[in-house]
């Protein structure tokens, strides 16, 4: 009974030990995440306020191989990095990966976008994001991998059944230029160990004409506010119907506004089907979940919603 005892009490403060560590290594973790970030930080305040592009480019660079030092320690997947405001952190919905966005502002009103896939590894494992910062000819039929990006800052990410097994619907927004402003719904798989954009899934129309394409492409006036997200309680991807302004322009998509209806696409049977209209009275606001992107203050460009 005796050795019973000392038994149980050992196994008891071995347990209270191991707790103990445990506790200590966390703290430990956060106060090593707490330094990098508070590192980035500072850098951050050069990238978002210096007043010439090249400075602020500058900063951008000196800021990216300060993440990804950041991103080697062991647990970092699920730091949020709160404090670098101007940072989109969106998980998976089964946090296999998680994706970190960006943008710097240039002197012409468009944006440099950066970012990278990072996924949940014991070591740092991740798919870096390079903006071509050029127009990529017949975009919407491509795939494309994320050294060869078209350049956005993500929002949003559900996942699906794809045919070709689990596949992940990517929501970007992109300031584009001084005419027009972008959304992408995108989707992203992995493939013999590379990460792909891109697949023959959405089914929709533009413009009255029916097309299938690797991904959607909204483009409207950037005077205008257009929605696009997922929506939970429709189980669609909800978005404004866009036309030209003046009735006629089709095809200029600068000049296109939402017209107070709205589209959708359903994923079913392996793809994204097209639902023409979702509702039969015009909305001032779509049904979408809140954004998550708020006005945080002195930042490069009001960061987008949904």
């Amino acid at each position: 009974m005796i050795i019973g005892l000392f038994l149980l009490a050992f196994n008891s403060l071995k347990a209270q030990d191991t707790t103990d560590v445990s506790l200590t290594q966390q703290g430990i973790f956060f106060e090593t995440m707490q330094e990098h970030e508070d590192s980035l930080a500072k850098l951050a305040v050069h990238l978002k306020n210096q007043l010439i592009f090249r400075d602020r480019l500058k900063a951008c660079y000196e800021f990216i191989p300060a993440m990804v030092q950041s991103l080697k320690e062991p647990g970092s997947f699920y730091y949020p990095y709160d404090n670098l405001d101007f940072i989109s952190n969106v998980y998976a919905p089964d946090s296999t990966f998680r994706i970190l966005t960006w943008l710097v502002k240039l002197d012409n009103s468009s944006y440099r976008y950066f970012g990278t896939i990072q996924m949940n590894s014991d070591s740092l494992k991740m798919y870096p994001f390079f903006d071509e910062a050029k127009p990529i000819a017949e975009i919407e039929s491509k795939e494309i991998i994320p050294r060869s990006w078209y350049g956005c800052v993500y929002y949003n990410i559900t996942k699906e059944d794809c045919a070709f097994g689990d596949c992940y619907t990517l929501y970007g927004w992109d300031g584009n230029n001084i005419f027009s402003t972008k959304k992408y719904v995108d989707v992203l798989q992995f493939r013999n160990d590379s990460a792909i954009l891109g697949a023959p899934i959405f089914n929709f129309e533009r413009d009255s004409i029916p097309m299938t394409t690797n991904r959607l492409v909204l483009e409207y006036n950037n005077k205008a506010s257009a929605h696009i997200n997922y929506d939970d309680e429709l189980e669609m991807i909800v978005y404004d119907h866009l036309v030209p302004q003046d009735g006629e322009s089709f095809g200029m998509y600068a000049t296109y506004i939402p017209d107070g209806t709205y589209e959708a696409l359903k994923f079913e049977d392996t793809i994204w089907t097209y639902i023409p209209k979702v509702f039969h009275q015009t909305m001032d606001e779509p049904p979408i979940p809140t954004p998550l992107f708020e006005d945080k203050g002195d930042i490069p460009v009001n960061l987008p919603g949904n």
